[in-house]
């Protein structure tokens, strides 16, 4: 047996482990992936070089989509990315913040061996390639081309500003996307879910939970046709993966929303807790004669109190709304500082903040909103309405600003972050040989941490109590 083993060497070894890692690391269940936007579908693989969950185009000769010439759209579907926009990733997202030349982009195996005029042309149009390659793997996804940029003046740097990478060990990406579908699953817990008139809140129609359509379901989380039109847009996506089929309906709903959102937000949340009401109601009617109430006179005789409306969303809030918001990674972007806690002893008010979570998480969605076709003013509105409802958010739960009201003029955290990556910088120009310029950011450094006194010693630090100290 010894004579047919193949590989009799450790450098044998060593080369199949290494053409095969992919899949050795996949056997593992051993990922290395990078989110650019922790609030997006959107995120790469290092290990097969594909990415995941995108909502724009690549380069497709012969094809058009949404009215652009030779791109096609991806739609969320998996692609493997070509080699020229690999090293945006590889390069770019293991230090993000830092600034990269472009030339640090150029093929190592560029042949400089013509004359000087020769090779100053050919190195002026790979970095023109390189600049091209740029434009294209921006529109591969929102969440790129918010975090991939090149400086417009001086050294005309590349940066990346987003997530950094990461590491993990299990069966799928840990990540859970926001969309109306969620919310619904998480909230909805009756036999009998109504959707009222959001005018009067009297009943207009029933049905069992196991036989809801889309539409119900968003009319019953207060979505009603005057502020979402049905028939405008596929609402079996836009409910299921929050997929917008068309941009200028996106558009004019952002741009409504921005304009009235406080409206918007009332409307919303009345609807919201009429449906809930009556759903009570009519799950009760339903446990005792089997039938489905579509009258509002069905539900006289099974009224529901404050007390009992408060009770049932107090449960659906502290456990499903909580939930949610903590799994679906935009608590730390829009309720970082809030209080999400509801007082045991006041009903009333209680009944008002769970309903305000859920009307959060409805708006949120379209925050977290993808369609075929994104443009800048698609961009700005989207910003825009993040804004407006972070502030929304902030007002509705108690928002308590980095630093309390102790007077600190610093976010200790902040200033953490902010130093370490400081102290990033001053390492990656030790390493490249940039000693003068490494000895000055070190020596910022050590001015803030020594100024403000800071415990590296603290096991609350962000830092290592290492770092630093070797340099």
């Amino acid at each position: 047996m010894e004579g047919d083993y193949p590989y009799k060497t450790q450098k044998d070894v060593e080369g199949w482990a290494w053409d095969n890692l992919t899949m050795l690391l996949a056997e593992a269940h051993l990922h290395h992936i990078i989110r650019f936007d922790k609030k997006s579908k959107c995120y790469y693989d290092f290990l097969s070089q594909t990415l995941y969950g995108a909502n724009g185009y690549y380069e497709k000769k012969g094809s058009v989509a949404d009215g652009r010439v030779n791109v096609a759209a991806i739609r969320g579907e998996p692609i493997m990315l070509p080699d020229s926009v690999i090293p945006f990733i590889e390069r770019l997202t293991k230090h993000p913040k830092t600034g990269v030349e472009i030339d640090r982009f150029i093929d190592e195996n560029f042949d400089e061996g013509a004359d000087d005029n020769s090779w100053g042309n050919t190195l002026e149009n790979e970095r023109k390639k390189i600049s091209q390659a740029f434009y294209k793997f921006k529109q591969y996804d929102t969440s790129i081309g918010d975090t991939f940029f090149r400086e417009k003046t001086g050294r005309r740097l590349f940066k990346y500003m987003g997530e950094p990478q990461i590491w993990f060990i299990g069966e799928d990406v840990p990540f859970e996307s926001l969309t109306i579908d969620k919310v619904y699953k998480a909230v909805a817990k009756y036999d009998v879910i109504t959707i009222c008139d959001p005018v009067t809140g009297q009943l207009l129609h029933s049905v069992l939970s196991s036989d809801i359509s889309a539409e119900e379901s968003m009319a019953f989380l207060g979505l009603d046709a005057e502020l979402l039109d049905p028939s405008m847009i596929n609402v079996k996506t836009f409910f299921d993966a929050n997929f917008c089929d068309s941009a200028d309906v996106l558009k004019s709903m952002l741009s409504n929303f921005c304009t009235i959102l406080d409206t918007v937000w009332a409307r919303i949340a009345k609807n919201i807790k009429n449906n809930f009401l009556r759903s009570l109601s009519a799950s009760t009617f339903y446990a005792d004669t089997r039938v489905i109430p579509q009258r509002q006179s069905d539900l006289k005789a099974y009224p529901v109190n404050e007390e009992r409306l408060w009770i049932v969303l107090n449960q659906t809030y502290t456990t499903a709304v909580t939930g949610v918001i903590k799994s679906t990674g935009i608590a730390e972007e829009f309720f970082r500082g809030c209080k999400l806690e509801i007082a045991p002893k006041n009903p009333s008010q209680g009944i008002e903040k769970a309903i305000d979570g859920i009307v959060a998480l409805i708006l949120l969605c379209f925050c977290c909103c993808q369609t075929s076709f994104v443009d800048e003013e698609l961009s700005l509105l989207t910003k825009r309405y993040q804004s407006e409802l972070r502030e929304r958010i902030h007002e509705k739960f108690d928002y308590i600003p980095p630093g309390g009201s102790g007077g600190s003029l610093f976010d200790p955290e902040a200033l953490q972050i902010g130093l370490q990556d400081l102290l990033s910088l001053g390492e990656q120009l030790s390493s490249e040989g940039l000693y003068e310029y490494a000895s000055r950011t070190l020596e910022i450094w050590k001015i803030f941490t020594d100024g403000f006194n800071l415990n590296y010693n603290d096991e609350n630090s962000l830092f290592s109590p290492s770092m630093g100290r070797e340099l």
